[in-house]
């Protein structure tokens, strides 16, 4: 993360799944660990992460912050502003 303070990308890296009830246990847990393919490299690493919902119409979306080793202040003051509009704290 050198030369960046923050990641921003898809939570999911796929479209919402659509409700099936024609396929098996396996395949239904197969596609589950799919949309989660973006977070686990960051539990992996200990990487401050999070996910805010991001306003879209139809299907939800989420976008995944992430931030450099112990910066996890940085990225919740990050989200707000992200979430909400206002400005990150510059206060050191």
């Amino acid at each position: 993360m050198s030369g960046a303070d923050f990641l921003v990308l898809p939570t999911s890296p796929i479209d919402a799944l659509a409700i099936s009830h024609d396929i098996t246990d396996v395949e239904r847990t197969s596609r589950g660990w799919d949309v989660l393919a973006n977070t686990g490299a960051f539990n992996v690493t200990g990487h401050p992460a999070l996910s805010i919902p991001i306003n879209t119409p139809g299907l939800p979306v989420g976008a995944m912050l992430v931030a450099r080793h112990n910066h996890d202040e940085e990225l919740l003051d990050f989200a707000r502003w992200a979430s909400e509009g206002a400005a990150p704290s510059t206060e050191g």
